[in-house]
């Protein structure tokens, strides 16, 4: 069974972060999932590859490790916008789609009980 809530996940580059994040959605498993990341910086130059790890792991399998049937948009900052511009971006994006949603970034663990409690 999927839950009805649509999730949106704002990452960036962080990989494991965004990792511990998907492990605990994949037992919620949302039917609508929406993930915004943010771009590379230009002067950090370990941004590159962590963004693209951060964005792998958002896909479905075999190359992600989104495992369970469900509807994902991207959207997905060629270049870094910074945290505002990308967080307010995104919010934007969603709320153009759904009356309403769960936003989590990569750095938030959420217990599984908070997902009933948003259900309500």
């Amino acid at each position: 069974m999927s839950f009805p809530v649509p999730v949106l996940l704002i990452g960036f580059n962080r990989p494991l972060f965004t990792q511990r994040v998907l492990s605990i959605l994949r037992q919620v498993r949302p039917s609508r999932l929406y993930v915004a990341c943010d771009g590379p910086r230009p002067d950090h130059a370990a941004d590159a590859e962590r963004c693209v790890q951060v964005r792998r792991a958002c896909r479905q399998q075999p190359e992600g490790l989104i495992d369970w049937n469900c509807e994902i948009a991207y959207r997905l900052n060629d270049a870094n916008q910074g945290c505002r511009a990308t967080v307010v971006g995104a919010l934007d994006w969603v709320f153009a789609n759904e009356h309403e949603a769960i936003i989590l970034e990569d750095d938030i663990l959420p217990d599984l009980s908070f997902f009933p409690y948003c259900e309500i």
